[in-house]
């Protein structure tokens, strides 16, 4: 005689078998972090390179940081830097602008620069594109809201969770007035807000160059500010000393040193769960064991009671 499978028998096996999917769910869902990714970018301590001297700037007084992709050609350029220069006179924004390297129009571009932007923003991008303290990412003229100068505004007010402590370097040039020892040392609560859940913080010197003058350049601006002229790794140490030799100015005497900091964050990636690990996750065996056992003793139970 054939067992018959009545509607409680039924209503087991699908109770068990939604055990069994939703225990195969959990156990390929659990995540576990690595490092790896850009976070946030703070800082804006500055000092010009043409002379030795320090600067100590508490969290509360660093800058916002506007990253600015540009090219000498771009006519909508002067537009985005138009407003951005009205930002940084109301907010006290530091604008770095960022060249296009190898181009035949534009002297400006570096390859640290250019590897820069396509590392940590879109890839492909083309200028006018901004980002602003690492956070986000406005591409092209036309405003989101009313105008460009309300965009960069409400975007400038958009910073990291650093809290207290310092950004502070000191610089020594050496007597041939072309190289020489920078000094620098991050001292935040590495317990508080966005240092708490990084990976890491990387530090980075920026050289940039004040004013560029380029009468060449078709969008007429004529007179190219914060150009960037090199960075330099400094790793994830919060403290520590390089020697460094400055990179030509494109004209004049007006290379100033700013000292950046990335965060690096923690990612989480799915990692399956091993058998046997914590927690009560039966086994599929297990289950499966289970449902026999359950589907023979209802099957017992319902043949008893004809």
């Amino acid at each position: 005689m054939g067992v018959d499978m009545r509607p409680s028998v039924r209503l087991a096996i699908c109770l068990v078998l939604s055990l069994v999917l939703c225990t195969i769910s959990v156990n390929a869902a659990a995540p576990t972090p690595v490092k790896e990714g850009n976070g946030a970018i703070f800082g804006g301590a500055m000092l010009n390179a043409n002379s030795s001297g320090a600067n100590e700037t508490p969290f509360e007084q660093l800058p916002a940081i506007v990253e600015d992709y540009t090219a000498t050609w771009c006519d909508n350029c002067v537009y985005v830097e138009e407003a951005l220069h009205h930002v940084s006179d109301d907010t006290g924004a530091l604008v770095m602008h960022f060249h296009r390297n190898n181009d035949t129009e534009d002297p400006f571009g570096i390859p640290e620069g250019e590897s820069w932007w396509q590392r940590r923003n879109n890839d492909g991008v083309a200028p006018p594109t901004i980002a602003v303290n690492g956070i986000n990412i406005q591409e092209g003229s036309v405003p989101n809201g009313n105008n460009l100068e309300e965009d960069y505004t409400n975007l400038v007010a958009i910073k990291p969770d650093i809290g207290s402590g310092d950004s502070q370097f000191i610089w020594h040039l050496a007597s041939d007035n072309s190289s020489g020892a920078f000094i620098w040392s991050l001292q935040p609560n590495w317990e508080h807000g966005d240092f708490a859940s990084a990976a890491s913080v990387n530090n980075y010197l920026f050289i940039i160059e004040e004013t560029s003058t380029f009468n060449e350049g078709s969008n007429g601006i004529e007179d190219y500010p914060n150009v960037i002229k090199e960075i330099i790794d400094l790793g994830t140490e919060s403290e520590g000393m390089v020697n460094i030799t400055l990179p030509d100015a494109w004209d004049g005497n007006d290379l100033q040193l700013v000292l950046i900091h990335e965060f690096i964050l923690l990612e989480e990636v799915d990692e399956v769960k091993e058998e046997g690990s914590d927690g009560f996750l039966p086994s599929i065996t297990m289950l499966s064991t289970s449902l026999v056992a359950l589907i023979a003793a209802m099957s017992r139970k319902n043949y008893s009671t004809k």
